[in-house]
């Protein structure tokens, strides 16, 4: 205690001869925001009548001050960034969901829709009257062509069921000519095969009657 140097602080000298007092009081004053402690250190070391040197304290509370300060506007900019960031595709997001599964040409009816109230809203009702009409009259022709497409196609689809039907009623037709053909060639081999066997027996009969006649010859002879 009797080194001059073993004086209490805090990054300022304290003389403890003062009264406890005296410290409780500077502790409420102290008590409060950084920038409101070094605002009023001045204050607090004239009402200590020098007990209390707030140099140091004061140059280290504005130090404190100061990175603190910095450390707030990184932690600002990060925020923005991320913020910035997560809006971006919030945004992105928005858009993907908004265009699913819609054609080109829907899309293209949106993005002329919202040029046109883009242009309503700052006054120009000629211009978003004509993106309209120009989309309209574009959707118009796209229909006639896809309605024309649609009818020959339709109208080509018909031809080869047409086709289809007639080749199989061709197909039909030359099945029953070869049935028919079929059964008449069964018939006429049927046919052929009684002829010949008539032929056959014409010829066994026409044998036969001929011995018998040799047969009767030879018995009137012997007579």
């Amino acid at each position: 205690m009797d080194n001059p140097e073993s004086a209490l602080g805090v990054g300022f000298a304290i003389d403890p001869e003062g009264s406890f007092e005296t410290l409780r009081q500077i502790e409420a004053a102290m008590n409060t925001t950084e920038a409101r402690v070094v605002a009023e250190a001045a204050k607090i070391e004239r009402a200590t009548s020098g007990m209390i040197s707030l140099g140091g304290a004061t140059a280290q509370m504005t130090a404190f001050g100061n990175a603190a300060t910095r450390e707030l506007a990184a932690a600002s900019r990060e925020m923005a960034r991320a913020e910035k960031a997560g809006e971006t595709l919030s945004r992105q997001l928005d858009r993907q969901a908004s265009t699913f599964g819609k054609t080109r040409e829907e899309l293209r009816a949106m993005k002329v829709e919202t040029a046109a109230l883009a242009a309503e809203q700052q006054g120009l009702t000629e211009l978003a009257t004509r993106l309209r009409a120009q989309e309209a009259a574009l959707y118009d022709q796209e229909f006639s062509a896809m309605r024309k497409v649609r009818m020959e196609a339709e109208a080509l689809a018909e031809d080869k069921a047409l086709a289809a039907q007639q080749a199989a009623a061709a197909a039909e037709r030359e099945a029953t000519a070869t049935r028919e053909a079929a059964w008449a060639y069964q018939m006429f081999e049927a046919k052929a095969r009684a002829g010949a066997q008539a032929l056959r027996e014409l010829e066994a009969a026409q044998k036969l009657a001929a011995r018998f006649g040799l047969a009767a010859g030879a018995s009137d002879d012997e007579e």
